[in-house]
């Protein structure tokens, strides 16, 4: 198809912070906006197949072509993710990473989420989910930890924290409480 221009010079548009090629400006031949820095710390020989196996895995394989504008939030979520695991990286951090999808998109992203979460050919691979949604950790994570004024307040298997009856808000609440004294001159005293 024709590369989008800039109207005002004529020129192929440029996503920011994307590397892109020279055919269509906002994808490569190996797919959505895989910007070089995204491949770099993978060897030359193994860049292609590096490329192909984090756009499979993260079901990007039917729009690999597609110009990365023309997709939806939970398609450009992906592309993130596919850019994050094409070097194969042991630690990824997720900051919120379902806001603002829609229900089968939220649910496609965890499910993806958790693929990630685990081991992949005998290399162990740790998925970080930084989020106040705790639906969110409900549904994906295995082990909470609670961070409340820049240090852990909590640190547990999921499981363990919910074997007692308690959902992960009254827990969270508990563990983030803060007791606030009140000024003695708006101290109500008991009325006889």
């Amino acid at each position: 198809g024709p590369v989008p221009t800039s109207k005002r010079v004529g020129r192929p548009l440029r996503k920011r912070g994307s590397t892109v090629s020279g055919s269509n400006p906002m994808t490569l031949s190996r797919g959505p906006v895989m910007p070089r820095s995204a491949v770099k710390a993978v060897p030359r020989g193994h860049r292609r197949a590096a490329v192909g196996r984090a756009l499979e895995h993260c079901g990007l394989a039917d729009v690999r072509r597609r110009v990365l504008g023309m997709l939806s939030k939970g398609y450009r979520q992906r592309v993130g993710l596919a850019q994050a695991i094409v070097h194969d990286p042991p630690v990824m951090i997720l900051d919120e990473p379902t806001v603002g999808l829609d229900p089968i998109q939220i649910r496609e992203i965890r499910t993806l989420i958790r693929d990630l979460a685990g081991t992949r050919e005998g290399k162990a691979r740790t998925v970080i989910l930084s989020t106040h949604i705790l639906p969110e950790v409900e549904a994906i994570c295995q082990r909470v930890i609670i961070m409340h004024r820049g240090r852990k307040a909590l640190d547990a298997p999921l499981g363990e924290l919910q074997s007692g009856g308690a959902s992960l808000e009254e827990i969270f609440a508990r563990t983030t409480a803060r007791e606030v004294p009140v000024p003695s001159d708006l101290a109500l005293e008991a009325q006889p």
